[in-house]
């Protein structure tokens, strides 16, 4: 009879305590007791080389699921923008600035001249000093036959 009260044939009984034998060697390799071979040492050390493989895969994966999702984000975003921007854009009329030489009429003013030739939305007040600084004025008199140079607005480009 055996440890579990069995009975057992030739090749179950060298099976038993062939199975019996290796508990007890690992139990010894756990211990790090005298019959630890090189070899198991090996396993051990690939063991502990593997979970840190693993470890630094995962962190890997990590970083490059981050990374993509970085990614997709700021694309998102950025074409968010862009065509916020590009509607904004679509809404402006782009306006250039022109110069232009003129001759003053009996009973122009600088006041009369800048509601013809400053934008709409303009003031007239910043129109006539601007005037006046690009002719070299230094009064706000003005007479009949002199010419003046004076800017204007326009959409279309010349």
């Amino acid at each position: 009879m055996n440890r579990d009260n069995r009975v057992y044939g030739y090749n179950e009984y060298k099976e038993y305590y062939r199975r019996g034998n290796r508990m007890d060697n690992r139990r010894r390799y756990m211990d790090g007791t005298q019959y630890t071979s090189n070899r198991t040492m090996a396993i051990r050390a690939n063991g502990r080389r593997n979970k840190a493989y693993v470890c630094q895969i995962q962190r890997y994966l990590i970083i490059s699921f981050l990374a993509v999702l970085l990614t997709i984000l700021g694309v998102i975003l950025g074409s968010n923008l862009l065509a916020s921007s590009q509607s904004k854009a679509s809404n402006e009329v782009n306006t250039y600035k022109y110069y232009t030489s003129i001759e003053v009429q009996k009973g122009d003013t600088l006041w009369t001249i800048a509601q013809q030739y400053a934008d709409d939305d303009a003031d007239y007040a910043s129109y006539i000093e601007e005037v006046k600084e690009m002719n070299q004025l230094t009064s706000d008199t003005i007479h009949a036959g002199e010419y003046l140079t004076v800017s204007y607005s326009s959409s279309e480009f010349k």
